[in-house]
């Protein structure tokens, strides 16, 4: 049931990915990229959420998993510390690139915030 929700989030990242990309992939100018924004503000929500949710799941499932024994959560808070700050930074990425798409519609802003996501996927 953990993994149920995250996998339904990541597949349908990948759907929507999977349809930007076919959809953009005969474009000729930058411009036609505007006929497909909704798409990438599916994409920019998703991706928000499906790294919320897995880096939720993690931590709490690594909060949980305490020994007691100092070295064990010692490495169980660094993990912690990294699921927070790459789910964060990705999300935050998101949010960025679907903020700057809505508020400078006629810019072509949150492509760079955009293709900053794609690496990190």
């Amino acid at each position: 049931m953990v993994t149920t929700i995250p996998a339904i989030l990541v597949l349908a990242q990948f759907a929507s990915s999977l349809v930007y990309y076919v959809k953009e992939f005969h474009f000729t100018l930058v411009s036609q990229l505007a006929t497909i924004f909704d798409v990438t503000r599916t994409i920019n929500v998703i991706t928000a959420v499906t790294d919320t949710v897995i880096a939720v799941i993690l931590v709490y499932y690594l909060h949980t998993s305490r020994t007691g024994i100092r070295q064990t959560d010692s490495i169980l808070n660094r993990l912690i510390i990294f699921a927070v700050n790459t789910g964060l930074v990705t999300s935050i990425d998101s949010i960025i690139s679907l903020v700057t798409g809505l508020v400078f519609p006629s810019t072509y802003i949150y492509i760079t915030f955009y293709e900053c996501l794609a690496r990190r996927a």
